[in-house]
């Protein structure tokens, strides 16, 4: 539960010329992006209005929306959570590893194009892990969200751009023939690293999630439900 003191003729912010719920005004950009973050942090509580001993209105926020839980077994869920940290290691050395030799296709314009931000995916991909691993069994909308939703497509984009990084080495080889055997199992190894990768995805994917009931008691006051 979170508190937020407003205006009391506008607790929820909807006659704000910049509100989200009206037509957003020229020029009020960022106070769109920030009121469509706050409904997508909060989407699935409800915020009660109450007025304190000094009378200033307060905001409460109750989340009411069904719980999302996952289906796996106690053991099975943080099973998944140590394969997925396995994989992000693996993943990682097999590239720092092809991408440290020193060999001609790594320090190639066209090696280096995927190359040098498939390191930002990775960084990412380490945070959206831990993000993941770190979850609460049962788990808001916004929690669902940023975690499973978030990972699986950051699993995606980072084992296509590593993917694309070692078929580069690969072509290298085969065009330019300079060391070539040392070239093609870097790239080998990029392409394992995509598919470790890509297996977080497929995984995550395919695990079994469900809606179970929210019986969280609103108390009495002025309600509304953001969506």
């Amino acid at each position: 539960m979170a508190k937020t003191n407003r205006k009391l003729d506008d607790i929820y912010g909807v006659k704000s010329e910049n509100s989200f719920f009206k037509k957003m005004p020229e020029g009020a950009t960022s106070d769109w992006v920030r009121n469509k973050r706050y409904h997508n942090h909060f989407r699935g509580y409800t915020e009660v209005r109450t007025i304190d001993e000094h009378g200033h209105a307060v905001i409460e926020r109750y989340y009411t929306s069904p719980w999302t839980v996952s289906e796996l077994s106690e053991r099975n869920y943080w099973m998944i959570r140590i394969l997925f940290a396995i994989l992000t290691i693996g993943a990682i050395a097999l590239y720092i590893y092809s991408m440290s030799r020193n060999i001609p296709g790594n320090s190639h314009w066209a090696v280096a194009i995927p190359g040098l931000p498939t390191v930002i995916f990775l960084i990412i991909l380490v945070v959206r892990v831990g993000i993941f691993f770190a979850a609460p069994r049962k788990m808001t909308l916004w929690d669902f969200e940023s975690t499973s939703k978030k990972l699986r497509r950051m699993a995606l984009y980072t084992s296509l751009i590593v993917l694309i990084t070692g078929l580069a080495l690969i072509v290298f080889a085969i065009v330019t023939r300079e060391q070539v055997s040392q070239t093609l199992l870097c790239g080998i190894m990029d392409i394992i690293a995509a598919a470790c990768v890509a297996a977080i995805y497929f995984i995550e994917k395919r695990l079994p999630y469900k809606e179970i009931a929210n019986h969280t008691v609103v108390p009495e006051g002025e309600t509304y439900q953001i969506r």
